[in-house]
């Protein structure tokens, strides 16, 4: 099936009615944080990174003056959408939550187990020494 213009809109309007019938119903997903709950038709090549994804944890505290401050979004909950994604490596990446403090990110990067990179944010003090 090859993907045009028109056929994006349609089945992008489709998910989107979907994710509204199961906001009206109260219906929660299976996989925290994702409107995906079955396996898509296409599969990702063996080795694909996902290479952008946030956890967020309130044991770390918001940077001051964050606009952003979204509940907790462990490395558990992610794992479900890998699994259903056929995924297994990540780039976690500091959200602006956190604003420069990279704890979560870190933490996240310990318990990957080796599958995960990461993006850390520093403040302009920081040399390249």
């Amino acid at each position: 099936m090859t993907f045009n213009r028109r056929r994006f809109l349609k089945a992008s309007a489709q998910a989107s009615a979907a994710l509204c019938l199961f906001d009206a119903l109260g219906v929660q997903a299976a996989t925290p944080f994702s409107s995906i709950q079955t396996a898509p038709r296409l599969k990702a090549p063996a080795g694909s990174v996902d290479c952008h994804m946030h956890l967020y944890d309130d044991r770390y505290p918001a940077a001051p003056g964050a606009k952003l401050l979204p509940p907790n979004a462990s490395l558990d909950d992610y794992h479900q959408l890998q699994a259903l994604l056929g995924l297994r490596r990540m780039v976690i990446v500091t959200p602006s939550t956190y604003g420069t403090d990279n704890r979560c990110m870190l933490d996240g990067l310990a318990r990957s187990r080796g599958q995960a990179r990461g993006v850390a944010v520093l403040d302009q003090s920081i040399t390249d020494a």
